[in-house]
């Protein structure tokens, strides 16, 4: 009798146990858009935004990045599923309605372990306060999660915050197309929420970001929007010492334009402490320690950035060009056939590093067939076929010379300068190689800023030009 007794208080006991577990993960579902008009879905994608980035900010709370969640809107997969393929213990899924000048968010939160629903709330308010109403959901969240919230993180959520709702509005618009990759239109939406609202630290901090996402992913010149990206980063920053978007903004800044290596590293790691779950922040970290040769360090960033974001494309691309960098090819390929699944559009960017893994391990076929389906995208058929041509008749270097007048004839393009270098090197004139070096310094080439980790390098290392580079570089004395 004592035995059963025993038995089952045990499994009492480790029933209420498993009842209360805490939940360390969570995924925020895009919020629907119950507002009835197909046109503001902008507003319910940026509250779902928004929502994310306040609970990130708890601590020992793991928060899925804003690109993961988002491939699953309308996707019809059962919750479980999707928090299988996140890798979290519960889901948020909900819906906003703005109408007039107010605002209703519904939130429930879902234990994906067992499919047992937690909470279900409302909160509705002057469209004004929508901050507040975000905190509030957010506060309710940790609660419910059973997280204990930092004395910091409670002062943040609980106090007040109003917005103006037209400056918010633009900030919203803003951040839709930031994440969309096009920084001039973003650029423009957040300097109208600046103009309304001078001291909006997120709308500086977006503008930042904005401007940055115009170099990379537009090709805008360094010096047309580095003045402007240092000083929105800044004021960001001086109106929320505790917002980490600013201070990871100017770390990229401090990396990708002013080469002020110490000033990057101190301001990345701030961001990184002051958004624990930025997938972002750790991407931008980890392409420092790479501009360092810090390789293995790059490569744990990397590793958590595609926790935070499993589903992201760029996260994975980064994970594998980062694994290249630190020598590890089979991984490296990998990780980049991962990207090109979840994003098979994204050829492009994917490819060139498969041809930069093939051409350091010799294997010239697959290096000139992954190097092909990246210039598919931007030459003509006849200029394609060409290269095609030259390396079945001439092999590597006769490819090679026929890439070389390809990249000469791309004079004006985005470090064209670096391109003909390369080629130069693999030719073998190093002077020549050297000589367009040089001029890729001078365009700050964004590229230039891993020479030191390329292993494709290792062949013209002890030049005493090679080490000039990195000394003008700041990256060696």
């Amino acid at each position: 009798m004592l035995a059963l007794v025993v038995v089952a208080a045990a499994w009492f006991l480790q029933k209420r146990v498993r009842a209360v577990k805490p939940i360390r993960s969570i995924a925020v579902l895009p919020l629907q858009n119950l507002s009835g008009d197909p046109n503001q879905e902008y507003f319910a994608d940026g509250m779902t935004d928004e929502l994310i980035t306040e609970l990130a900010r708890i601590p020992n709370l793991r928060v899925v990045s804003r690109t993961s969640v988002m491939r699953d809107k309308g996707s019809g997969k059962s919750l479980r599923q999707i928090a299988q393929e996140l890798g979290v213990d519960a889901i948020i899924e909900g819906s906003v309605v703005r109408a007039d000048d107010r605002v209703r968010i519904t939130t429930q939160l879902i234990d994906a372990r067992d499919d047992k629903h937690l909470w279900a709330q409302s909160f509705e308010g002057q469209l004004s306060d929508v901050l507040s109403l975000q905190d509030d959901a957010a506060r309710e969240i940790a609660y419910q999660t059973k997280t204990a919230l930092a004395p910091s993180v409670q002062s943040q959520l609980a106090s007040p915050k109003h917005i103006n709702p037209e400056a918010h509005d633009a900030y919203l618009r803003g951040r839709f197309f930031v994440e969309r990759r096009d920084g001039k239109t973003a650029a423009s939406y957040f300097r109208k929420a600046i103009s309304l609202n001078p001291e909006y630290a997120a709308a500086h901090a977006g503008l930042a970001e904005a401007l940055i996402t115009m170099h990379e992913a537009g090709g805008a010149p360094v010096n047309e929007v580095m003045p402007d990206a240092i000083a929105a980063a800044k004021r960001a920053i001086e109106l929320d010492p505790n917002d980490g978007e600013g201070y990871t903004a100017l770390g990229t800044i401090d990396t990708v334009f002013l080469w002020d290596w110490d000033a990057a590293e101190r301001n990345l790691r701030r961001g990184i402490e002051l958004s624990s779950n930025s997938a972002l922040a750790e991407i931008r970290y980890a392409i420092y320690l790479t501009v360092r040769a810090r390789t293995e360090e790059a490569i744990a960033h990397m590793r958590k950035a595609v926790e935070l974001d499993p589903l992201s494309f760029f996260a994975n691309r980064y994970l594998g060009s980062t694994l290249y960098y630190g020598r590890h090819y089979d991984e490296a390929l990998a990780a980049l056939v991962h990207a090109s699944e979840i994003a098979p559009d994204g050829t492009a960017a994917v490819q060139g590093w498969v041809s930069n893994i093939y051409e350091v391990e010799g294997k010239y076929d697959q290096s000139v067939a992954a190097e092909l389906k990246v210039i598919e995208a931007f030459a003509s058929p006849q200029q394609v076929e060409l290269l095609r041509s030259a390396y079945e008749k001439s092999g590597w270097q006769g490819y090679r010379e026929a890439h070389l007048q390809y990249s000469l004839s791309q004079t004006g393009h985005q470090c064209y300068s670096y391109d003909i270098a390369e080629d130069y090197r693999v030719l073998g004139r190093v002077d020549e190689a050297f000589d367009w070096f040089d001029r890729a310094f001078d365009e700050r080439c964004i590229f230039m800023m891993a020479l030191n980790a390329d292993p494709r390098h290792d062949g013209i290392r002890s030049d005493p030009r090679f080490h000039e580079l990195l000394r003008r570089m700041n990256l060696v004395q």
